[in-house]
Formats: structure tokens, C-alpha cells, sequence
């Protein structure tokens, strides 16, 4: 099996004497400036899995990440999970712009603030998007998308950093939509 675009580069990076920091750098795509951080929000084990099913169809996907919230989890611990990851992506993010990147050497911890945040959550009203709303409050810019489904989220990677983030949010709702079918066989 071949090996992925990125790890061919950080293993020239690595031939070259670059050191990991730089080889991530190289690999990860620079934000647009109509990007965003994408985090998926759900009961069991539904998130990990549904960005599993993304990148089966579209390769790794940067910026994004899958919070499972287990039966009988704290939420203070779910809610703690939820901020790391918030973290997590906005340093990301930094990391991908090589000219911010000495932000985090200088040890600031605002990596990324600002940048707006994208929710995919299984189930309106249910604890995951209730974490999720709690935390938009947070996170301005940032929107929560309910009803997640495969083709919502491949939309809106698909149009992600092409418009801004309020239109690419709509049509990706509207993608989740369209591709909800019923087909029957009546007896």
C-alpha cells in the first residue's frame, strides 16, 4: 500500500535533518481565511466513527475532531474533553500557518482564538448538542449543525475556506437534507 502525501513528506523532511515540528508545518494545509475548526459531537460512538466514514471518502481532514460522549460520563469531564479538543485544533491551526507558528514556541496559549468553530452534533437537544451550544457562547464566530449525517459533513469539507463560513454551513445543512430518502415496497 502507498504511503500518503504527508508521510512522504515528513519522511523527506526527516531525510533532510527537519525536525517534526517543521515536518507537520510543511504537510498541513494553511488555513484559508474562510476556514474554520470542525468538531463532531455525539452520543456513543457515533463522531469518531462518522469522521472515520469522512476520511474513508476524502483523506485526512484537517482541523477536525470527533467527541464520543459515553452513557454515565461526568459532564464536567465531557465538558473539560470538549475545551482540550477546542485547544487542540486551534493550535493546529497556528502550526499550519508558518508564519504564526513561533506562537506557541513563545508559550501564548491564544493559538488560533478568533478562528471560527463549525458543531456536528447527532441530536438536537441532547447532551452532546447542549455541550456544543454551551460552548459557542465561548467560541464566537462559531455554529451548530443538528441531525448530522455523512453528507452534511462531506459538503461542508468540500466547500470548506471556499465562501464564508455562514453560507458553507447553510449548504451543508441543506445537503444533509437532500440526501435523507425514503424508498418503500409495499405488499
Amino acid at each position: 500500500m502507498g504511503k500518503t502525501a504527508a508521510s512522504r513528506l515528513r519522511d523527506t523532511s526527516a531525510a533532510r535533518g527537519a525536525s517534526s515540528d517543521e515536518a507537520v508545518r510543511e504537510a498541513a494545509p494553511v488555513p484559508a481565511k474562510d476556514d474554520f475548526l470542525t468538531i463532531i459531537i455525539s452520543h456513543g460512538n457515533f463522531a469518531v466513527e462518522l469522521k472515520d466514514a469522512l476520511e474513508h471518502l476524502m483523506g485526512p481532514q484537517p482541523l477536525v475532531a470527533a467527541l464520543d460522549i459515553m452513557a454515565n460520563e461526568p459532564l464536567a469531564h465531557t465538558r473539560r474533553r470538549l475545551r482540550g479538543l477546542l485547544r487542540d485544533l486551534r493550535r493546529q491551526a497556528v502550526i499550519a500557518r508558518t508564519d504564526a507558528a513561533d506562537t506557541l514556541v513563545k508559550g501564548k496559549d491564544t493559538a488560533g482564538e478568533g478562528m471560527a468553530v463549525v458543531f456536528l452534533s447527532d441530536l438536537f437537544g441532547g447532551t452532546p448538542a447542549n455541550l456544543a451550544h454551551a460552548e459557542m457562547q465561548r467560541n464566537a464566530p462559531a455554529w451548530l449543525l443538528t441531525g448530522a449525517n455523512l453528507p452534511m459533513l462531506v459538503r461542508l469539507m468540500e466547500l470548506r475556506g471556499t465562501a464564508p463560513v455562514a453560507a458553507v454551513v447553510e449548504e451543508a445543512a441543506a445537503a444533509g437534507r437532500r440526501f435523507i430518502r425514503v424508498k418503500s415496497n409495499p405488499a
